[in-house]
């Protein structure tokens, strides 16, 4: 940006110094108005050059023209009156005109709402007819669902989706809105909304709007809003204020990160225990959300991050099971006790320090009994492999010497480990034991728990994690898993990295047997290339960090990835060495002109213009991650005020991802404005494309458009919305 204020000061002084040589030019370039992006102040210069402080919603603006793929004015404008009907082009059954389906009316009474809510024309929604379209009436708005009418749809070329894409044809006389399918009419109804919000913004007459033709439609399919509500508590009304926000932006699926290393948000029927000291969400208030979420046209993805990043549970079971040393739990019809276990296992309560639960007992290795090759060869002619472990036991043998259930205050834990310089260490990040039958039961049990939840109230996407194992060297002290590599899954050369990508592998062809597509992180996937099975290629890639197999590589493999690199995607609450991390940490580089300027949700990389893609079948969409490392930093409030114009920029760069200036556009402006202080007249063209969509406008556009309309001001405090009455019957004219 500083490289445009330098260039915007320049204009500034060429227009003032040629304005007696050239009295006629005018530049387009919005050379008056600038942005301080190290104060956050925007500023406008007046005609004697001085300037002064502006609030962006002042300036004025047309974005919305930038923001949709087409947009072709016309002659005269189109005013919507309290008398105009929201009417539905009905599908007819022997000739009679049938009402919309139920999802459909859903959308079209949410857009009534959300309408009546932004004051056009009025607090009171228009009504819903539907009919034969030569009932419809002068002045209202036809919609023309073709999903329905069984006609044929053409969206504008570059969009992801035809079900989301739509057309606009306004007119002095009246709107119609073709679209692919239900979505593509709530977004073209929300681009009326945003387009007559602007408009009057602008002090254009109340409920006016100019008569144009859009096309449009998102380039980018799954438009995801994530949102760690697992450390942080976030109350029932605060998460439907996020999707009603998000919805408004775009965004079409929110992925809800009920569980991390500080909090487990969401109640289990299971282990209703885990939740029984903390702030939670029942079922019933869970079972709402996805109900707005589906409203708002979203799909809720669940998050329930695994093996790692399970804190809170280890120790939450730890403090259970020392109050109830009896606990027991069945899983796929075996019963799985807390005592019993562990005397089963070979590991005794003499070996457990039982104030720490410091397990002193030795690994298998440490203890192997010879070199005894079990039916399947393993160990045969080499008592270890290449990475140093034991191979000499039949599995048998190993299942009885194995280190694999340590003892907790005499019960058994679940808690994951590893061998630092000879020290066995746990950490928050390590999570859960999955070379541990009793570990990965209840694991599984809990997964499970929460799939089958989420599946019955229809979501069909479940987000596995996998993410931040071993947390780095951890993988070199894993000898328990790659012991298990050898031993449970017949690898030779087996590693750590070999048995967590079959739990993975294994965790999502369980899930999908309940209809769900899985994904997970891409951090923990060839971190250290020793692994010997290969990620099923059904499983999808959330693709935030780089360093471990590429994008492209993982879209060779068969993988759908999704782009949530970091450094463009990320919001995170938190410190880093004592300052917040968003402004002076490894996230400075997520600020919404960064974001609208030098975005591709396209490019895997961190780099803007890289343009590492990966061929479009394997394209999934790109996130918006909201994080909360450290819970207590920043209030519910705070995360929204300061996520607000970021999930702007982030939902209009995956909406239009050509939407920002680039390099070249600013050297055309800069050419032309030199041709122009010579009187070319060419200027005003070569500078369109700057003006067109600069980050001034944009920041006008987000601060109009506000958060959603009907937002009542507080994240926390749900409002009531204007409620539109059920479709009628259109009668004939």
């Amino acid at each position: 940006m500083r490289k445009l204020n330098t260039f915007i000061s320049i204009i500034c002084a060429a227009v003032l110094t040629f304005s007696l040589i050239v009295p006629a030019f005018t530049l387009t370039v919005s050379a008056e108005t600038w942005y301080d992006s190290e104060d956050g102040v925007w500023y406008e210069t007046d005609e004697y050059g001085y300037y002064y402080e502006v609030d962006p919603a002042d300036l004025e603006s047309h974005f919305v023209r930038s923001l949709v793929q087409s947009f072709e004015e016309g002659s005269g404008t189109f005013t919507l009156s309290r008398d105009a009907r929201i009417y539905n082009t009905a599908r007819t059954v022997l000739w009679i005109a049938r009402p919309p389906r139920d999802e459909l009316e859903q959308a079209l009474g949410l857009s009534a709402s959300l309408m009546a809510a932004a004051g056009f024309p009025s607090a009171s929604p228009l009504s819903i007819v539907y009919g034969k379209e030569k009932y419809s009436k002068t002045g209202d708005i036809v919609i023309k669902n073709m999903a329905d009418l069984k006609g044929d749809f053409e969206p504008v070329e570059g969009t992801a989706s035809d079900e989301q894409s739509y057309r606009l044809s306004i007119r002095e006389d009246g709107i119609t809105l073709t679209a692919g399918g239900d979505a593509g009419v709530y977004y073209g109804m929300l681009t009326l909304i945003k387009l007559f919000t602007e408009e009057e913004a602008n002090g254009g007459s109340a409920n006016t709007v100019p008569c144009c033709e859009i096309s449009d439609g998102p380039s980018v399919g799954e438009r995801v809003f994530y949102l760690d509500c697992g450390r942080k508590y976030f109350t029932k009304s605060a998460i439907k204020n996020m999707i009603r926000r998000a919805s408004f932006r775009g965004y079409n699926a929110i992925e809800l990160h009920f569980s991390d290393s500080d909090g487990l948000r969401l109640d289990s029927e299971v282990f209703p225990w885990l939740t029984a000291d903390i702030e939670s969400l029942s079922r019933e208030d869970m079972t709402e959300i996805v109900q707005t979420a589906q409203e708002y046209q979203m799909e809720v993805i669940p998050s329930f991050d695994v093996p790692s990043h399970n804190w809170y549970i280890v120790s939450t079971y730890e403090d259970y099971v020392t109050e109830n040393p009896d606990f027991s739990f069945e899983y796929d019809g075996t019963t799985y006790r807390a005592l019993d276990t562990a005397d089963a296992a070979g590991t005794s309560a003499d070996d457990t320090d039982s104030a720490t639960g410091d397990d002193d007992s030795g690994t298998a290795s440490d203890s192997a009994p010879g070199d005894t090759a079990d039916s399947a060869g393993i160990g045969a002619g080499s008592a270890y492999n290449s990475a140093g472990i034991y191979t000499g036991m039949t599995a048998s043998e190993w299942r009885q010497t194995r280190y694999q259930n340590r003892l907790w205050n005499g019960c058994l834990t679940i808690a994951n480990y590893y061998n630092r310089g000879g020290a066995i260490s746990t950490s928050r990040n390590v999570g859960i034991d999955i070379t541990s039958d009793y570990a990965l039961a209840f694991l599984n049990a809990l997964t499970d728990d929460y799939a089958e939840f989420f599946s019955d109230l229809g979501c069909t996407k479940f987000d596995i994690g996998g993410d931040e194992v071993m947390s780095g060297d951890g993988w070199t002290g894993a000898d328990h898993w790659a012991e298990y590599a050898v031993y449970e899954l017949g690898i030779t050369e087996g590693t750590a990295a070999d048995t967590f990508i079959n739990f993975m592998n294994e965790t999502a062809a369980r899930l999908e047997k309940m209809g769900y597509t899985c994904r997970m992180f891409n951090d923990e996937i060839e971190y250290d290339e020793s692994e010997h099975i290969e990620l099923s290629s059904s499983i999808e890639i959330v693709y935030w960090a780089g360093g471990h197999g590429s994008a492209k590589k993982h879209a060779k493999s068969g993988h759908t990835l999704y782009h949530d690199i970091s450094k463009w995607c990320y919001y995170v609450s938190g410190l880093q060495n004592g300052s917040d991390i968003m402004t002076y940490g490894k996230y400075s580089t997520v600020n919404a002109e960064n974001i609208f300027n030098n975005w591709d949700p396209r490019s895997f990389s961190s780099t803007a213009g890289a343009n590492k893609t990966v061929d479009e079948e394997y394209f999934g969409g790109a996130y918006f991650s909201v994080w909360c490392d450290s819970p207590d930093y920043k209030t519910v409030d705070t995360i929204w005020e300061e996520t607000d114009v970021l999930s702007w920029a982030n939902a209009c760069k995956m909406w239009n991802p050509s939407l920002g200036i680039t390099d070249a556009a600013i050297e055309a402006a800069e050419a032309a404005a030199w041709e122009a202080t010579y009187g070319d007249s060419a200027a005003t063209a070569a500078s369109a494309e700057l003006q067109a969509a600069e980050y001034s406008e944009f920041c006008s556009f987000a601060a109009k458009m506000g958060s959603y309309p009907g937002f009542g001001g507080a994240p926390d405090v749900l409002s009531v919305m204007p409620q539109a009455a059920a479709a009628e019957k259109a009668k004939r004219k």
